[in-house]
């Protein structure tokens, strides 16, 4: 009963080179969305791993994440046409909770 939700709502942006990600949290504590405003976070600090098709892993503390076009091309060599990826929340608790998967193609 502690492991957070996956996220919701995953999306993916291309802008220039860069792809913009984002998604929203889900909570396991009065998880009602009221007038516009994010559920309460439920968990210690808001963090997240971000994994890019099994290029690259990251820990941010936003719902969302710029993959650069250096990244990119430092991860794979080339500016990447689709992207995929998977996001879980952070618990300080258990870890890593559910994933939620994310494909552009």
């Amino acid at each position: 009963g502690l492991r957070p939700y996956a996220p919701v709502r995953l999306g993916a942006a291309r802008i220039g080179n860069d792809w913009h990600l984002r998604w929203t949290r889900r909570s396991r504590l009065d998880g009602s969305w009221r007038n516009g405003v994010d559920v309460q976070l439920g968990e210690a600090s808001e963090q997240y791993r971000v994994a890019l098709q099994g290029l690259r892993e990251v820990v941010v503390t936003e719902q969302a994440f710029v993959y650069t076009e250096a990244m990119q091309l430092a991860d794979a060599g080339t500016v990447l046409a689709d992207i995929g990826f998977q996001v879980q929340q952070i618990s300080a608790a258990v870890g890593n909770g559910a994933a939620a998967q994310f494909n552009w193609s």
